[in-house]
């Protein structure tokens, strides 16, 4: 005799997966659509039953590919609720962090994990609890499940504000992914000392070891970025906790491409011709770095000051500014006969976590459109909420300015030309002089009448889309008086 189907809806119940007090989770089917889903069953007398509802409609509406999506909440017949959302099948992040992961590997896994909670906050829903089996890793990527569901079954982990608890658990993947530990336990796990079966990892003094006291070979911008996530490790010295996932993408961001191996550079044959030419170059070069170097001590009295502290606007975070200026050689009479020198240069990025860019500075000065200063790839064109990010110019002193040219990487930046005589650290103290949206490739920026200003500012507040979401940069800047 055949066992007669147990029905949810229109959902056959095939296999339990887990149970715990109050609930069990369910693999299903759905014969309307011919697919696999899971189940999640509680209660009729559950105290938990109504909040559960509540949540599960909320994840409802998350347009995310990353998470996994709730497809149905039915009252089940003796009073019960089910939530139904996707199966998925891949493997769970404690299973894939016992492996050798990358560093950029791992790195990407974060990155998509705080995206799709950033998509998930931005609809009114928090995850809550983040723990390696919250996350899938699919052939297309990482998935997340739970969404707001575990919370409320299980309890928010860590015990803090749920998008604080959110933060943490970007922190905890990415120390996971580098170390193979979970850092911290978690109430109710089956085995001491482990969660989801990944070992927890070590404290000292009640601080959290970040990955690179545990294991050799972690980037330092990752371990900074696990150190200013973890609700209980310690931020690096003059570096503050992450406020809030749009700040933590924007610094994963750029450590992200600190992981990504360089291409090699193609070879080149060299014939007797050319190679005769270039040590003749470099004769040239060795003389006129023996020149510069006379110089050298009077281009360093000219450039910006030393780290301050500044605020950013909006959220009173302190944040420590400290630009990396490069000089430049005073430039000859130029051929148009007005174009000024352009004596140090340095990235502005005064309400970033660390450096914006890999690229160096000097690529947008170098007469060289095809090389640019590349800002980092954001989720959002209006850099995750990052007010703006720049290039900061010194004129060597105080110099009647009449015009900007730029050569702008993509089309559709937004961007604002602020002057100052006295070295800039936060952009609101600057002046002015033009605002631009939509920027194209070029562009002239011409004042209504000419500033006086020592320092300029080409700060960048909306970004076109690139290969992975949205970037722009500066390939040549000219100053004109």
């Amino acid at each position: 005799m055949a066992t007669p189907k147990r029905l949810i809806g229109r959902y056959e119940l095939a296999d339990l997966v887990a149970e715990s007090p109050g609930t069990t989770l369910w693999r299903a089917s759905d014969p309307v659509l011919n697919r696999a889903v899971a189940v999640r069953l509680i209660a009729a007398s559950d105290p938990r039953r109504e909040e559960l509802r509540a949540t599960a409609r909320a994840a409802a509406i998350v347009d995310d590919r990353r998470i996994v999506h709730v497809l149905d909440v039915i009252d089940t017949p003796d009073g019960g609720l089910a939530v139904v959302t996707e199966w998925i099948t891949g493997r769970n992040l404690a299973e894939v962090a016992r492996e050798l992961v990358t560093a950029e590997a791992a790195t990407e896994i974060c990155l998509d994990v705080a995206r799709a909670l950033q998509s998930a906050h931005k609809a009114g829903i928090a995850h809550g609890r983040i723990l390696p089996s919250s996350v899938i890793i699919c052939d297309t990527g990482p998935r997340i499940r739970g969404l707001g569901i575990d919370a409320v079954l299980f309890g928010i982990w860590p015990e803090v504000a749920p998008a604080r608890a959110d933060l943490h658990g970007v922190g905890a993947v990415l120390h996971a992914m580098l170390t193979g530990r979970w850092p911290g336990e978690v109430p109710g796990q089956r085995e001491p000392g482990e969660v989801d079966g990944l070992p927890v990892s070590s404290t000292s003094a009640g601080m959290r070891l970040t990955p690179a006291r545990l294991v050799a070979g972690v980037p330092r911008l990752l371990d900074e970025f696990v150190a200013c996530s973890l609700v209980d490790a310690a931020p690096p010295r003059g570096r503050n906790a992450y406020p809030d996932l749009a700040t933590a993408i924007a610094a994963l961001s750029v450590a992200v491409r600190t992981t990504r191996p360089s291409p090699p550079l193609p070879q080149r044959t060299v014939h007797p011709h050319q190679r005769s030419r270039r040590l003749g170059a470099m004769a040239l070069a060795l003389v006129g770095s023996v020149l510069l170097a006379g110089v050298g001590w009077l281009l360093m009295a000219t450039g910006p000051a030393a780290s301050k502290q500044v605020a950013s606007p909006g959220n009173g975070r302190a944040v420590l500014f400290a630009p990396v200026v490069t000089k430049i050689a005073v430039p000859t009479v130029s051929a148009a006969g007005n174009t000024l020198p352009i004596v140090g240069i340095s990235e502005f990025n005064p309400f970033g976590h660390s450096a914006e860019s890999t690229d160096p500075v000097t690529r947008a000065v170098d007469a060289d459109p095809a090389s640019a200063w590349h800002t980092a790839t954001y989720v959002t064109t209006t850099l995750d909420g990052k007010a703006g990010v720049g290039l900061l110019l010194d004129l060597g002193i105080s110099r009647s300015v009449s015009a900007v040219d730029l050569v702008l990487v993509g089309n559709g930046t937004d961007l604002q030309l602020l002057a100052s005589t006295s070295i800039p650290t936060d952009p609101s103290t600057m002046n002015l002089v033009l605002k631009v949206a939509g920027a194209g490739a070029q562009i002239e920026l011409r004042a209504p009448t000419p500033v006086t200003a020592r320092y300029l500012v080409v700060w960048l507040t909306k970004l076109p889309v690139a290969a992975q979401g949205y970037g722009g940069g500066i390939a040549e800047i000219a100053v004109h008086g």
